[in-house]
């Protein structure tokens, strides 16, 4: 039984998703999916609609597992395309921090969630590439 597009689990590689935004001007929202995303997250990228308004649109994304969650990126009120390495704070055996050390996100196969809000109703107001390497 194959999934549906709307449930698509993501092997290595480079994927997209498009946020469509509804709503009226400067608080139109949306909300796209990764599901299943397994692996080193490598790159997070992100383009905005050249329409997008600067002064009000926020991005949020998120990875939610049986158990957890952790925010992977957040940025209000700018529509500055982004493209990084995602990292997380390292930490000792007991859970302390390490000072200047940082380790790959290893995502766990649960549902990356990228939230626009404050922005205008736009078609792909936010195209979000995520890279995963085994």
């Amino acid at each position: 039984m194959s999934l549906p597009a709307s449930r698509q689990v993501y092997t290595a590689g480079t994927h997209q998703v498009g946020v469509t935004t509804a709503g009226s001007a400067a608080s139109a929202t949306g909300t796209a999916y990764f599901y299943g995303a397994r692996g080193v997250l490598a790159r997070l990228s992100g383009n905005w609609h050249a329409s997008a308004p600067g002064a009000t649109s926020d991005v949020t994304i998120v990875e939610t597992w049986a158990g957890g969650s952790r925010t992977l990126y957040t940025k209000s009120n700018a529509v500055t395309d982004f493209d990084f390495v995602p990292q997380v704070a390292a930490a000792d055996n007991t859970g302390t921090a390490i000072t200047g050390a940082y380790g790959m996100i290893i995502l766990n196969g649960g549902t990356i969630t990228v939230t626009v809000s404050q922005s205008d109703a736009l078609t792909d107001c936010l195209i979000v590439s995520l890279t995963t390497v085994e």
